[in-house]
């Protein structure tokens, strides 16, 4: 449940961090367009008036937004505030006519290459760095550039980003933080119905185990005294495959329950998975099927040893029960860099109604010939996929060359 509240903070935090994203790149696009949009129309405006700021009382707005389409505020101080400064060239004579006086810091070295620059541009608006720039025709089929000095307002569109971005990560973390204190209250149900539940399978386990000794012990006593016959064999047998159920049941209900993590150890794969072959070889015998293995040498891993017995146990058991009547098993162990592999494979006919998903649910059977006759319970899987969870790795199943290829990488 701690990893639940854990992932369901850590999905908030990153639900109010993708929304303030989206309102952030948002804001940040539609200032940055009206900026460029004004001084387009500051541009135009020098442009309209023979390369000068126009004053208020000379400007005829009217005219102006009529014929360029751009719309523009001026007021008493828009002259003597605009800092830009114009280059116009002479394609015959090569000479440049530079007019500076309203900004300081640019000689006409700077002011030419500017120009030449934004000319190879061939674009008729852009930025060069903090300026905005506009061409224009100038004299004897030459060039006319004008440059807006617009750092002031880029700076403040950085500042007005950084601000918006602050705030986001600031509102980001108090929301996660409310919805941390709160999220144990709401989830406060889901883990009593869950402890409940695994509380139930506990108890109904543990209560079933001693009628279940009783009709195994009754049968044994009825075999001996009257002889073996088929009744008696029936009530052995289901005693016994049921007895294994509840035995896989209270596994899972632990295994959900305590992670064992501080029992890992270093644990020899290749050894565990011969031992597991060894004790299903009679199985494949009987079935007439053949086995294949190609296991690395001295395998080790880092686990808790009796879980990974375990796994092992289940797979290749899977494999000999359900392999086809003189088939083939397959059973591979390798080590790639950090991590080892782990494929068990049998031949089987899986049908259209295998479902590579669901085989690891609790129960369920992938199609009428995986019954209890077969000696499964549909739960096995399911333990060995929490055993791979556990360990912080995948298993996954899938039909193959006629048969169930099962790939474990941990």
């Amino acid at each position: 449940m701690k990893k639940l509240q854990k992932k369901m903070i850590g999905i908030a935090f990153l639900s109010v961090i993708l929304v303030f994203s989206i309102l952030v790149a948002g804001l940040n696009l539609s200032v940055f367009w009206s900026n460029t949009q004004r001084a387009d129309a500051m541009t135009m405006a020098i442009s309209f008036n023979g390369g000068y700021m126009p004053r208020v009382k000379e400007f005829d707005e009217k005219a102006f937004e009529e014929q360029t389409k751009y719309s523009i505020n001026l007021n008493a101080e828009t002259e003597f505030r605009t800092r830009y400064f114009t280059v116009e060239t002479d394609n015959e004579t090569g000479d440049y006519e530079i007019h500076a006086e309203h900004i300081s810091s640019i000689d006409e070295e700077t002011a030419k290459g500017m120009a030449d620059y934004v000319i190879s541009e061939k674009r008729k608006t852009g930025y060069l760095d903090e300026y905005r720039y506009r061409i224009t025709e100038g004299i004897d089929s030459g060039d006319y550039v004008i440059f807006l000095d617009w750092s002031d307002h880029m700076e403040s569109q950085r500042r007005t980003l950084h601000i918006a971005i602050g705030v986001s990560l600031i509102f980001a973390i108090l929301v996660s933080g409310i919805f941390a204190a709160l999220s144990s209250r709401i989830l406060l149900p889901f883990e009593l119905n869950q402890k409940a539940q695994k509380q139930f399978i506990t108890d109904a386990s543990h209560e079933l185990k001693t009628p279940l000794a009783i009709i195994s012990a009754n049968a044994e006593v009825l075999k001996y005294k009257n002889g073996d016959n088929e009744w008696t064999q029936n009530i052995i047998s289901q005693a016994g495959h049921m007895g294994k159920l509840i035995n896989q049941l209270l596994i899972l209900s632990r295994m959900e329950e305590y992670a064992d993590t501080d029992k890992r150890e270093s644990v020899n794969m290749t050894m565990i998975i011969n031992e597991s072959l060894s004790k299903f070889s009679g199985v494949l015998e009987r079935k007439g099927a053949t086995l294949e293995k190609k296991l690395g040498e001295d395998i080790y891993i880092c686990a808790v040893k009796n879980q990974m017995e375990n796994l092992a146990d289940i797979l290749i058991e899977n494999a000999s029960k359900y392999v086809s009547e003189e088939g083939r098993v397959y059973v591979e162990l390798e080590k790639t860099g950090k991590r080892i592999q782990l494929k068990v494979f049998n031949t089987a006919e899986t049908g259209e109604e295998f479902d590579a998903e669901r085989i690891f649910d609790r129960f369920y059977r992938t199609d009428k010939s995986r019954t209890s006759s077969t000696g499964g319970h549909g739960i096995g899987l399911s333990i060995a996929k929490r055993i791979v969870n556990l360990h912080k790795g995948s298993i996954t199943a899938k039909s193959e060359n006629e048969g169930v290829m099962f790939t474990v990488i941990l």
